[in-house]
């Protein structure tokens, strides 16, 4: 089909029908999430990605109750804890405490713990979730999934890469157009 409206892939072309599968493959593609494992000491988390939605999951593998969940905090909201935790903020660290003995994540449960990210100004990265331990002790957990700020330079290679595409597109839907006469 040599439509002036056929789009290029690949050095072969696609007519609007064909487009539509592809976009929507793509869009199945971003609703996959991020899945990643820790296992320190005792604890095992799970974290998922998917969207602005970060998703922990917290099992305790040890004798030693978890009674705090602390993570870096940047454009976050909407922290959602196990039932009868408490949340706290301070200055960019998000802390969820346990309020009594009944809801600690005790040996061989889960606690879910999950925080919604901004679209302005977070990007993916890695930082430490931080367990607190009902014997006092912490176990700390590196490079873990979580919003952090977005570098400065990110805005400039957006631009950037939305002006190349602009100038791509235009210089190949002028190599496609059929030459009418004038």
């Amino acid at each position: 089909m040599n439509s002036p409206n056929a789009y290029l892939l690949h050095g072969s072309q696609l007519d609007e029908g064909n487009i539509v599968p592809l976009t929507m493959f793509v869009f199945m593609l971003a609703m996959v999430g991020n899945l990643e494992s820790h296992k320190e000491q005792n604890v095992q988390l799970d974290v998922d990605v998917q969207s602005s939605v970060y998703h922990y999951t917290v099992s305790n593998k040890g004798n030693d109750p978890i009674i705090g969940f602390e993570m870096n905090e940047w454009k976050t909201y909407n922290f959602q804890v196990p039932t009868g935790w408490a949340i706290e903020s301070h200055s960019k660290v998000l802390i969820a405490k346990s309020t009594n003995s009944s809801n600690e994540i005790k040996m061989f449960s889960k606690g879910n713990f999950s925080v919604r990210v901004s679209s302005q100004g977070a990007t993916l990265g890695k930082t430490s979730i931080k367990l607190h331990l009902k014997s006092g002790n912490m176990i700390t957990i590196p490079n873990v999934a979580a919003p952090v700020k977005e570098p400065s330079h990110y805005r400039i290679v957006i631009i950037l890469t939305i002006l190349a595409i602009l100038i791509i597109h235009t210089v190949l839907k002028k190599k496609s157009a059929p030459n009418l006469p004038h």
